[in-house]
């Protein structure tokens, strides 16, 4: 790295690029298909910290549009010069992008949502996104302020060495060990997101109710559950944050948001195949109407693999979706799982694809009985009910489209105006630069 280091990032430096930081694109874009084959990604994180230069040494703040200024004469320049970093700019999405590639953070009366929107908004962004979104699918960008930082291959020899000990420990290996293999995994997956943590560690504390009350106005408190005994458990930060470490937490949320934005950029190839239409994306997977060429598939990291293959799909929503096993593709997986596969997170008993498909028309749903375990801290004892879990149809990352029978057919992006959602001003652009505030106490 020629003696520069990964940066340790805090206070409003951490603040401002954490709003930029989301995850993987999960979004549905037709409901169902058939025909349909599922592939997943080798190892997602892991390829973008392989082969993708992050940001390292003491990062540069600067204001204006770095665009103008010499020698970053242009953002689609290939040459050393071009700028790297992360900027805080204004977004217009073309209307007609039908799979949008840049998403933000948007609160709504459901809850926060990280969606992929079309029209305008302003937000924070890692630079080569952003190069993606404007070379590629006709976005508009104009800086306003950011970060510069130099740019190098620092996770290279962690990636490769950590790789070939899960290769050559998979399943069906020669004397592999199951162990080393779920290690490595651990290890190549979990890395990226250790330097995402928040600065700041959270501190608990017992107090009784009255002296309680006084930490509400001292400091943030995030957490309260009341023990019905007079005493209360507390969890909290410190209300100023520290720009120095003397914390001795070790973070930089700038590798962490450049590893899922690299991601996010890689998988925007799957998104938008030439004749080959995508139904549906997980973070690492897509589902799609023909088979991907042998350029894309292979056992190598990075190269897709073949999970799937529906005569018929279903897709609710994002987490939930189900599929028919194609008799003469999937021999082997109907042996196995069955003739069919579905996937509803958060629902532990299964229900079946069928079910799943009766639920594509308007106002239908469907309510699962299933087990949830219940903490009582204050008897020291845990219980379990018995609770109905409602299965529906969801919109909350992009717009449902229904025919005149009432059945959902289709979906398009959420459109915004200046980041408000355009029919909804309930609806208001919204970042979360960080995930504590002071909440009601839990009795």
């Amino acid at each position: 790295m020629k003696n520069e280091n990964i940066p340790i990032i805090l206070g409003e430096l951490y603040n401002d690029l954490y709003t930029g930081y989301t995850g993987g694109a999960v979004d549905v874009y037709k409901p169902e298909g058939k025909n349909v084959y599922s592939y997943d990604i080798n190892s997602l994180f892991p390829t973008a910290m392989k082969f993708y230069g992050m940001p390292i040494g003491s990062p540069v703040y600067f204001e204006g549009n770095i665009l103008s200024i010499s020698n970053y004469t242009s953002i689609l320049s290939k040459d050393s010069q071009k700028p790297f970093g992360f900027f805080y700019a204004k977004i217009t999405a073309p209307s007609d992008l039908h799979k949008p590639v840049l998403q933000l953070r948007l609160k709504t009366k459901n809850g926060v949502q990280t969606v992929s929107p079309v029209g305008t908004w302003e937000g924070w962004y890692f630079s080569e996104e952003l190069i993606n979104a404007v070379n590629n699918y006709d976005y508009k960008v104009e800086i306003i302020r950011g970060y510069l930082f130099k740019k190098e291959k620092v996770f290279t020899n962690y990636v490769e060495t950590l790789y070939k000990i899960k290769q050559d420990n998979s399943p069906g290996q020669l004397n592999a060990d199951p162990c080393k293999c779920l290690i490595s995994k651990f290890l190549l997956n979990m890395l990226y997101g250790r330097f995402g943590m928040s600065p700041e560690f959270k501190n608990h504390i017992i107090l009784n109710s009255d002296d309680a009350e006084k930490y509400y106005s001292e400091y943030e408190v995030t957490d309260v559950i009341d023990f019905n005994n007079g005493l209360e458990l507390l969890e909290f930060y410190p209300k100023e944050i520290k720009d120095d470490n003397s914390g001795g937490c070790n973070v930089s949320v700038a590798l962490s948001a450049a590893v899922t934005a690299y991601s996010r950029v890689l998988m925007c190839t799957f998104k938008h195949l030439k004749d080959n239409e995508c139904l549906y994306t997980d973070t690492d997977c897509a589902h799609l109407l023909k088979p991907l060429s042998s350029d894309y598939v292979g056992s190598g990291l990075g190269k897709m693999k073949l999970e799937h293959v529906f005569s018929r799909s279903v897709y609710l929503s994002p987490k939930c979706y189900g599929g028919l096993y194609d008799p003469e593709l999937s021999k082997a997986k109907i042996i196995k799982e069955g003739p069919e596969l579905v996937k509803v997170k958060g629902l532990k008993n299964p229900v079946s694809f069928f079910e799943l498909e009766s639920l594509l028309y308007k106002n239908e749903k469907m309510e699962v009985e299933q087990t949830k375990w219940y903490r009582h801290f204050d008897k020291g004892y845990i219980s379990l009910k018995e609770e109905l879990y409602t299965l529906r149809i969801t919109s909350n990352k992009r717009e449902l489209i229904y025919d005149s029978n009432g059945k959902f057919v289709d979906t398009k992006p959420f459109e915004l105006n200046d980041g408000r959602l355009i029919k909804n001003e309930e609806t208001i652009l919204y970042y979360l630069p960080k995930n504590k505030k002071v909440i009601k106490k839990i009795k």
